[in-house]
């Protein structure tokens, strides 16, 4: 036939789906799905084959990796033989497989995911439960089928007595599908099986009281068993597996030890990824130290004191210990909890249990679920069993047959032994039996293969003691195979024998679940300066990063200065609190304070309209930090007009990114502050021109957070509310005005009135107007922020005090342009080292 003739013209796209279907086919049946009989690929199967017929037994001396490889690929499993051997590795890797299929000799990787050896230098034979797969496989328990070129054959499937596929699971990635299943406890398989066995109505929650879930060779927790269940039920589900973890001291540290590692995941990999939680955390601190620094990324965590592998041996899973001693004053729980979530020490694993099961139609991939599987494994086992006594049936009676020859020679034997000798051909010799004895021809050529002085020797009572013997087994072959009861009975028997010399205690402990560890949960608790320009660009700044100084310090640079911009809000908060920011639209945002972006003192921060969405002419007036939302505290509003408002605390505990209503506002009017009040304390508001009142929080009912409020002061004309404080009468009120002129006042100065007077004189303004005020004792200290964003500490005490009607003194030493804007209560000081500077030290 011409070349041609030979081609044959079609769309291209029948030919691409053509050739599509059956390269998929082949993926899934020849290479990457298990059997579900004896779940294993065809490359396992092969290799456990070829070790069996090299007689490669867990009882005979090891042979060569490489030998094994080749009779693997040169026989059965036409690839590459790095793929056979890599293969062959994992399946004697005990932190892979819950049991073992083949022991290696020699280097076999580790955990730490070192490669093995080269396969001319490792040696390898068959695990003693490896047998159990190939048991009574010469007794045709299993079909045989052609290897790749004919010349050899192969199993289609192993005998597998050993439930292999829910032992040690399998993971394959096919054509559009794929299969992950984990490993069981073999102990508790064997039961379950044998339990489904007695009870075929049995469910599927039954069943979970014995196989509790997945047992991983490596241990671990798995947290909660909503997932095991709905892998159990449906055949697909996701567990979360966590690595097991103790505490001790070692060498004066507290330590957090790492014993067991989740399934597959590399030991160096995981040490490594923690010592980069550490390495994070230094690079902050870095870019916190760089001037004009952007946003600054918080990541990792300062812990490590020292952290080292003092695993036993190089693949020792079963005495893995990872130390990490921490650093003093570090809380471990928090530290545990960030290891869970940022490192494989916490992981997931995929669950879908698909494998081939045999149809009519041939191998098909299916998802099963638990007693589905075990279904099979049963379907499976019982016609291994069937094929098996049929198989020594069959032979016991071929026995039978060829003894009742023998028996008959015996009895004749001189006229058998005569008939033999007369015959010139072995064809007269079978003709003179056949003759004689009334035997058949194999019969005949059975008694011509024995040797004439044997024949002559054999006993008729001894023959027929063997031919009666011979009779029993047979008839107990054969009630075997009439009972389903009683092959049932054999699997139980295998069965209960694995389990007593292959069981072993779980490894993987299933626990409560676990809550969803949240970010908040690993931001460290510690104090921060939040900080917000006019222009809405706000920002985060460790509180450890200013020194408290003199009176008239020049203090130091707390805000990148700009020419377009510069501070207008500052709040002390702990990482952990919620900020409130009430914006002059009556509307409040919601952030933890965490959430603030972290910068160095050098930098500008970011909008924060990227993190609220605002209108173009909103902006924030006021910003409060809220430990707990609460239904004991209240919400006292001020606006410019003189309005003032009070709402309970738990009213606001809801978050919008548009925000929501906090005050109804009239036309024109605006949110100047906003302040927590308890119930029993003094509302006293500052006016710009230096104008108080104070009244009895009482004096303001309480409103709903949608409504208007109340007259608080009487202002006049061209005059507004700047501040509003919060107190209980007996502490000093801080008033300071933008020239940096400022003084304490005792609040017993500033007598009662009822809320919508006119008020008294609470500071003499001449040059500059009053910009902001706090309450304070005289061992707190107090924070001011200049225009041109320069932030100094100092201790209130520091400041002189005067009378109410008094203008103060220089609290600031300014720089020309610049003038003081906000001044805070630090309320958190108590652990800070107060560092007295000079007065001159810039």
């Amino acid at each position: 036939m011409l070349l041609e003739e030979k081609i044959k013209e079609l769309p291209i796209t029948n030919a691409l789906a053509d050739g599509w279907i059956d390269y998929a086919m082949s993926v899934i049946i020849s290479r990457a799905l298990p059997d579900v009989r004896d779940g294993l690929k065809p490359v396992h199967r092969r290799i456990l084959h070829a070790m069996n017929e090299l007689n490669n037994a867990y009882n005979r001396p090891y042979k060569k990796s490489a030998r094994i490889v080749g009779e693997v690929i040169g026989k059965y499993h036409p690839h590459g033989d790095s793929a056979v051997y890599d293969t062959m590795v994992r399946m004697a890797q005990a932190f892979k497989m819950r049991v073992p299929l083949v022991d290696g000799h020699g280097n076999f990787g580790s955990i730490d995911g070192d490669s093995p050896a080269a396969m001319r230098y490792t040696e390898s034979r068959m695990a003693k439960v490896s047998h159990e797969l190939l048991r009574d496989i010469d007794k045709n328990t299993v079909d045989f089928q052609d290897n790749f070129d004919g010349a050899e054959k192969e199993p289609v499937v192993l005998p597998a007595r050993l439930p292999n596929l829910l032992i040690n699971g399998t993971e394959g990635i096919a054509v559009g599908m794929a299969t992950s299943m984990p490993p069981h406890n073999l102990r508790e398989v064997c039961t379950s099986i044998i339990e489904q066995m007695d009870n075929p109505e049995i469910t599927i929650e039954e069943l979970m009281e014995i196989v509790k879930g997945p047992d991983f060779p490596t241990g671990g927790t798995i947290l909660g068993d909503e997932g095991i269940k709905k892998a159990f039920s449906t055949g697909r589900g996701s567990i979360t597996l966590r690595g097991t973890i103790e505490r001790e001291f070692v060498d004066g540290y507290e330590a957090i030890i790492i014993k067991q590692i989740p399934y597959q995941v590399n030991k160096e990999k995981l040490i490594g990824q923690i010592k980069q939680i550490q390495r994070e955390y230094q690079q902050t601190q870095r870019d916190m130290k760089k001037k004009n620094a952007k946003k600054i990324v918080q990541k990792g965590m300062d812990f490590i004191y020292d952290i080292r592998d003092e695993t036993e041996g190089e693949n020792s899973h079963d005495k893995l210990r990872i130390v990490i001693q921490l650093k003093n004053g570090v809380n471990p729980d928090r530290v545990v909890k960030y290891l869970y979530k940022h490192t494989q020490l916490q992981q997931s694993f995929g669950i879908i249990n698909l494998a081939l099961v045999p149809t009519k139609y041939g191998m098909e991939p299916k998802v099963l679920n638990l007693k589905e599987m075990i279904e099979q494994y049963i379907k499976h086992q019982r016609e291994v069993i069937q094929r098996q006594l049929q198989f020594d049936l069959d032979k016991k009676e071929k026995e039978m047959h060829l003894l009742d020859a023998v028996i008959r020679a015996i009895g004749n034997i001189d006229e058998t032994v005569r008939t033999i000798k007369a015959a010139k051909t072995k064809e007269e010799a079978i003709e003179g039996l056949y003759n004689l004895l009334g035997v058949d021809e194999k019969q005949a050529a059975h008694i011509l293969a024995m040797r004439l002085q044997r024949l002559a020797n054999y006993e008729v009572d001894e023959q027929r003691a063997a031919h009666n013997q011979v009779g029993l087994e047979i008839k107990s072959l054969k009630e075997k195979l009439a009972s389903q009861e009683v092959m049932d009975r054999i699997i139980k028997e295998d069965l209960q024998e694995m389990i007593e010399i292959y069981g072993e205690d779980r490894a993987t402990v299933i626990a409560p679940p676990a809550d969803a560890i949240s970010d908040e949960e690993l931001i460290e608790r510690e104090d921060v300066v939040v900080t917000m320009t006019r222009n809405g660009m706000v920002k985060r700044i460790p509180q450890a990063e200013y020194r408290v100084q003199r009176r008239n310090g020049r203090g130091v640079n707390g805000m990148g200065t700009f020419d377009d911009d510069n501070v207008k809000h500052l709040q002390i908060a702990n990482t952990h609190d919620t900020l409130m920011f009430f914006t002059n639209k009556g509307l409040v945002y919601k952030t933890k304070a965490y959430q603030i972006p972290l910068t160095n003192k050098d930098s500008k921060g970011v909008s924060i309209r990227t993190i609220f969405d605002m209108q173009d002419d909103e902006y924030v007036q006021a910003i409060l930090a809220i430990e707990e939302f609460n239904s004991e505290q209240t919400v006292v509003f001020g606006t410019k007009q003189g309005i003032v408002k009070r709402t309970r605390l738990v009213e606001y505990n809801r978050s919008a990114r548009n925000g929501i209503l906090a005050i109804t506002l009239n036309d024109g009017d605006e949110v100047v502050n906003v302040g927590l009040t308890s119930g029993d304390m003094y509302v006293t508001a500052i006016t710009r021109y230096g104008k108080s009142i104070t009244f009895e929080e009482s004096d303001v009912k309480v409103v709903s957070r949608s409504g208007k409020g109340v007259k608080g002061i009487d202002l006049a004309s061209k005059d507004e509310v700047v501040s509003l404080s919060i107190h209980r009468g007996f502490s000093q009120l801080f008033i300071a005005t933008s020239n940096g002129i400022g003084k304490r006042t005792p609040l017993s100065e500033f007598r009662i009135q009822k809320r919508g007077g006119k008020g008294v004189r609470a500071i003499t303004v001449k040059d500059g107007l009053v910009i902001g005020t706090c309450v304070v004792e005289e061992d707190e200290q107090l924070i001011l922020l200049t225009k041109q964003g320069i932030i100094i500490k100092m201790l209130a005490k520091e400041i002189s005090s005067f009378s109410r009607n008094a203008q103060g003194s220089s609290v600031i030493n300014l720089k020309d342009g610049d003038e003081l804007i906000a001044v805070d209560r630090n309320s958190e000081q108590e652990d800070e080292e107060v560092a007295l500077e000079d007065e001159a030290q810039e």
